[in-house]
Formats: structure tokens, C-alpha cells, sequence
């Protein structure tokens, strides 16, 4: 997955718990997951734009940590101050959740985004594809670059905890 502004990453979960008042993790959180900030892959798309060596090749882009969804909805408690509010959905229940999430007007969650935080989503590292390294950009983390988008959530702004 991809953050940075308005993602539908980071700011999901925010939006989640705003909503609901809990954060929902399928299978407890466990599936794998390499965010990416979107300005690092804004810039390999340029980079590749702009060169010819990358015609006809498939990129990967990832992040340059592996975190589970637990510890990616435990880091956005901890930067909006919100004392964590996590319910653990097995896969099944929260395919019926999404199903019927689906059925109103502006669905906050779907079927498939539940069955997708059961998957682990991360990059093979036999792969040959072109990677942000092959650009030489240095990939940032959700911890460096994640803040900026989630703070904006703290009741209160940037300098007021809840």
C-alpha cells in the first residue's frame, strides 16, 4: 500500500476509528505489508519516464519495512494520542462485515479490503524487477514520513494531545 496526503492507507485507519470508534484487523493484524510513500514512488515514475533503460520492465516499488497491520494500526494510535481500540476479526466475520458495509451509500470498508488485510502484500526479494533502489532513492519510512500525514488527526492539532 501506498501513503502520503489523503491516502487510502494511513488515513483509512484514522478514518475507521473515527467512525466506528474502534479499528477493525482481520486474523489479528498478522498479515505483512511494506508501505510505500507516495513521493518516493511519484519519483521512481519520473525517473523511469525519463530514462530509456526502463521500457517494457515492471516496477516494484516498496517501502523499507515490513510491518504487520497491528503494528501500522498501533503506530497511527500512538501518533493521533488515541489509546488503542482494536477488534480482531477472523477472516470469515469480517467478509460479512464488508459485505453488508458495502450495501450502504459510501462503503467505509468493502469485502475485498477485508480479504486484502488477510494477505501478506510484500515485495519478493528474488524478484527482478526495477526496484526504487535501481533509481537511487532512498526509500522513507512510515515513522519518517507517516507523522506528517497523521497528526493532522490529533484531537486538538499538532502540539495538543487528547
Amino acid at each position: 500500500p501506498m501513503f502520503g496526503d489523503e491516502d487510502r492507507f494511513l488515513n483509512w485507519f484514522v478514518s475507521i476509528y473515527r467512525q466506528f470508534g474502534k479499528t477493525l484487523l482481520v486474523d489479528g493484524g498478522a498479515a505483512k505489508v511494506q508501505p510505500v510513500f507516495v513521493q518516493d514512488v511519484a519519483s521512481a515514475i519520473a525517473a523511469a519516464a525519463a530514462d530509456e533503460w526502463t521500457v517494457g520492465k515492471t516496477l516494484e516499488l516498496a517501502g523499507p519495512e515490513v510491518l504487520t497491520y497491528k503494528e501500522v494500526a498501533e503506530y497511527m494510535f500512538a501518533v493521533v494520542r488515541e489509546r488503542p481500540q482494536i477488534v480482531n476479526l477472523p477472516l470469515s466475520a469480517a467478509k460479512l462485515v464488508g459485505k453488508a458495509l458495502n450495501l450502504t451509500p459510501f462503503p467505509v470498508l468493502t469485502e475485498d479490503e477485508m480479504i486484502r488485510m488477510s494477505i501478506d502484500t510484500v515485495l519478493d526479494p528474488e524478484s527482478k524487477a526495477v526496484k526504487l533502489a535501481d533509481f537511487e532513492i532512498v526509500p522513507r519510512t512510515v515513522e519518517s514520513a507517516g507523522f506528517n500525514v497523521l497528526y493532522l488527526h490529533r484531537k486538538g492539532g499538532h502540539f495538543i494531545g487528547s
